[in-house]
């Protein structure tokens, strides 16, 4: 079978839309069809002049003259509450006491979770992913691409962000010594333990201990805190994270608090398997998908307790390597799925629900 431009290796060979010569998605500031012109017909936005401050997508009010590029939404600066209020359903302690945070920068955030597609483009072959075509096992049969990449650990998740600046001429966020002096390859290692001892007999066909030799291994405490003025790709706050997906909303998700309307917006309700980014699925006020749900999200800080008093431009820093994911996922039930929802696990973990979702800073005009 010939190549055709979608994202998948449709001849086998282990590379995908190689020798295809209209397959320039565009504004990413690479010539992906060989012509020697790159971004040509980029499906951009150019924001204008604010109308009244509407939060419409993809702009979101965010400052005028603002390029954002397809797949992309401007997240504009702003302050909220963060955590949960106490009685909220599902809610756990660590969810709280509520915080306000303020943002005092707009950053773009990908519209859609990272997909498999997107991950062989700028990161590994194959994807490391339980729900992938090569297995049997892809999340949607007509278009595999665009299932959501997942056994993703926290690693893997900056060294892929990294990798894409790096492909765009953009300074890395993460720091490139460290990232080299890891053991083994990108997007390879072990399942988590708790799924391997659940798994049984292998029945998922889980990846456990023992049976990954190149496990991509980091030193957990070597990362320092990252600068958010950074402006290549990197992974969203935890405060970052939350505002987003909140868009403005006080409620436990992004369209209020009747898990029954949850599947309008979220894939989140012990499915089997993740689904297609997008799907039928509507976004949230600021046009992203799968905020509630799919494949959970890395953010970028480490597991700390809330304070009680402002913080501006929060990113966490604890001891211990306990990193953040957040969303909630295709295998969880509604409680899991809310906007404070936290999952906390080590930065080695990888599971076949964590996943990411890219974001970059932009200057405050």
């Amino acid at each position: 079978m010939l190549e055709a431009c979608d994202g998948a290796d449709n001849d086998c060979d282990g590379l995908v839309d190689e020798a295809v010569t209209d397959c320039d998605p565009g504004c990413d500031h690479i010539d992906d069809d060989g012509d020697g012109q790159s971004d040509e017909g980029c499906d951009a936005v150019v924001c204008g002049p604010a109308e009244g401050g509407a939060q419409v997508p993809p702009c979101n009010g965010c400052p005028a003259s603002t390029v954002i590029p397809a797949g992309w939404a401007c997240i504009p600066a702003g302050e909220f509450t963060m955590g949960s209020p106490p009685g909220e359903p599902g809610r756990e302690d660590w969810e709280g006491p509520q915080m306000q945070v303020r943002l005092t920068r707009p950053f773009l955030m990908q519209r859609t979770e990272v997909t498999q597609a997107g991950w062989t483009r700028f990161g590994t072959l194959p994807a490391p992913a339980y729900f992938n075509p090569g297995d049997g096992r892809a999340c949607d049969a007509d278009e595999p691409g665009q299932c959501p990449v997942e056994r993703i650990s926290w690693f893997d998740a900056a060294w892929y962000a990294n990798e894409r600046s790096r492909a765009e001429g953009l300074p890395p966020c993460y720091d490139v010594g460290l990232l080299a002096a890891c053991a083994g390859r990108p997007g390879t290692g072990c399942d988590a333990d708790a799924e391997c001892a659940a798994d049984r007999g292998n029945e998922r066909g889980m990846v456990c201990a023992g049976e990954c030799p190149d496990t991509f291994t980091c030193d957990e405490d070597a990362f320092d805190p990252i600068d958010v003025s950074c402006r290549g790709y990197r992974l969203p706050t935890e405060a970052e994270w939350e505002y987003a997906a909140r868009a403005g909303s006080t409620t436990a998700f992004a369209f209020g608090d009747d898990e029954p309307d949850l599947p309008d917006m979220g894939w989140c309700n012990g499915w089997h398997r993740t689904d297609r980014v997008q799907a039928d699925r509507l976004p949230n006020p600021w046009g992203l998908y799968d905020m509630h749900g799919n494949v959970w999200e890395w953010v970028h800080d480490d597991h700390v307790l809330y304070e009680e008093s402002l913080v501006v431009d929060r990113v966490a820093r604890g001891i211990g390597g306990s990193h953040v994911m957040r969303g909630g996922s295709f295998l969880k039930f509604p409680g899991d799925c809310r906007s404070a929802k936290r999952f906390v696990t080590q930065a080695s973990a990888r599971y076949w629900d964590s996943g990411l979702r890219l974001v970059r800073t932009i200057d405050a005009r």
